[in-house]
C-alpha cells in the first residue's frame, strides 16, 4: 500500500509542480503561428516560423553554443504523432534533461499515509464543503475515470485537487509527454534525468497547511479545469503534437486549480527557483555534451519564465522551421 501511495503521490506532485511553475498566463505571440512584427519583439525574441509538422522545438544559443527545448503540456492525448524530428536529435543530443520533479519516497509515503495530514477533521467533509452541485461534478469526474467518491469524502480538498485530475487524466488515457520522451531516450541509450528534484515533504507540508475554505476554491477551478479538459484535451494534443501553435493557443491552458494552490499556499518561492535553476542547467548546458530539455510548455513560455530567464542573460530563443 505504501509503495503504491509513493508512486501516486511522485506522480502527483509532479504534476503540481508543473503547473505550479506554470503559473500566470500564456501570452498571444508566444505561441503566435507566424513571426510577430518587429515592433512587438525585442533583438533576441523568440522567432516563432510557419507550420511545421511535429511537436514545437525552441533553439536556444548564444554564439556557437546551443540547446533544445521541447515544450510539453503537462498531459497529452497522443496516439501516432510525427518524432521524426525528436529522432533526428536523439543522433546528436548525449542528454535528455527533464523538468524539475518532487519526488516522495517509499518512507515518506508511509510516514505521510500514517499522520493523516491528507484527510479532513472528523467533522468535516468533502461534501459539505463543496456543496451538492460541486460535489456532484466531482463524483461525476470520479465515477468517468473508475474512482469510488466515498474514497473521497474526507481527503483535505487540496489534496482532493491533486488526484482527481490525476485520476482523470489516466481515465483519459492522457501520459506526461516528458515521460514518453524520456523512455525514447533510454532506448536510445542518452542519459535521461531531471533538472532537479526536490524534496515532497516541504510541498506536502504547505498544501496540508491550506485551510479547508482556500483548498475548496481551488478545487472548484480543478473541477474547471476538467469541465474545459472534456471538450479540449483531444484537439490540444493534437495540435501540439503536429506544432500547430495557433491549435494550441485556443485549446490548451494551464490547470488553474494547481496554480491556485500554488498561490494560496505560499509555493512562490519554489516556483521562482524552478525557473532559476532550470535557467541555469540550461547555461551550464551549453559548454556541456549537447542537450535536450524537456519542460512544461506554459512555464516555459509565460511571462517570467524559463523564457524569459534566458532572453534575459541574453540567449537567444528561436523555433526552427522546417
Amino acid at each position: 500500500m505504501a509503495r503504491r501511495a509513493e508512486r501516486r503521490t511522485t506522480a502527483a506532485l509532479t504534476a503540481l509542480m508543473a503547473a505550479s511553475f506554470a503559473g500566470g498566463s500564456l501570452r498571444a505571440q508566444d505561441l503566435a503561428p507566424t513571426a510577430p512584427s518587429a515592433t512587438e519583439w525585442s533583438d533576441n525574441a523568440v522567432a516563432v516560423h510557419a507550420h511545421r509538422r511535429g511537436p514545437p522545438l525552441w533553439r536556444v544559443s548564444k554564439g556557437n553554443s546551443e540547446v533544445w527545448v521541447l515544450a510539453t503540456p503537462s498531459a497529452a492525448v497522443l496516439q501516432d504523432w510525427d518524432a521524426s524530428a525528436l529522432e533526428r536529435l536523439f543522433d546528436t543530443v548525449k542528454v535528455v534533461k527533464t523538468a524539475p520533479q518532487a519526488h516522495v519516497d517509499l518512507l515518506g509515503a508511509a510516514w505521510f499515509l500514517l499522520k493523516g495530514d491528507y484527510r479532513l477533521p472528523r467533522d468535516q467533509t468533502l461534501i459539505a464543503l463543496l456543496g451538492p452541485e460541486d460535489w456532484n461534478r466531482l463524483a461525476g469526474h470520479l465515477r468517468a475515470a473508475g474512482a469510488d467518491p466515498d474514497d473521497y469524502k474526507h481527503l483535505r480538498p487540496g489534496f482532493a485537487t491533486v488526484m482527481v485530475w490525476s485520476q482523470a487524466m489516466k481515465a483519459r488515457k492522457a501520459i506526461a509527454v516528458s515521460d514518453r520522451v524520456g523512455r525514447l531516450a533510454e532506448k536510445r541509450h542518452l542519459t535521461v534525468k531531471p533538472v532537479a528534484d526536490y524534496p515532497a515533504g516541504p510541498l506536502l507540508a504547505k498544501v496540508a497547511a491550506l485551510s479547508p475554505v482556500e483548498a475548496t476554491a481551488c478545487l472548484r477551478l480543478a473541477l474547471d479545469d476538467l469541465d474545459f479538459a472534456r471538450d479540449h484535451l483531444a484537439p490540444a494534443s493534437a495540435a501540439w503534437a503536429e506544432g500547430d501553435l495557433a491549435g494550441l493557443r485556443q485549446h490548451y491552458r494551464p490547470e488553474r486549480g494547481f496554480e491556485c494552490i500554488a498561490r494560496t499556499s505560499g509555493l512562490s518561492g519554489a516556483v521562482e527557483r524552478s525557473v532559476s535553476d532550470t535557467a541555469h542547467d540550461i547555461d551550464a548546458a551549453m559548454t556541456g555534451p549537447p542537450t535536450l530539455f524537456v519542460l512544461n510548455l506554459a512555464s516555459f513560455v509565460r511571462k517570467g519564465g524559463v523564457m524569459d530567464a534566458l532572453r534575459a542573460q541574453g540567449y537567444v530563443v528561436e523555433e526552427p522551421g522546417g
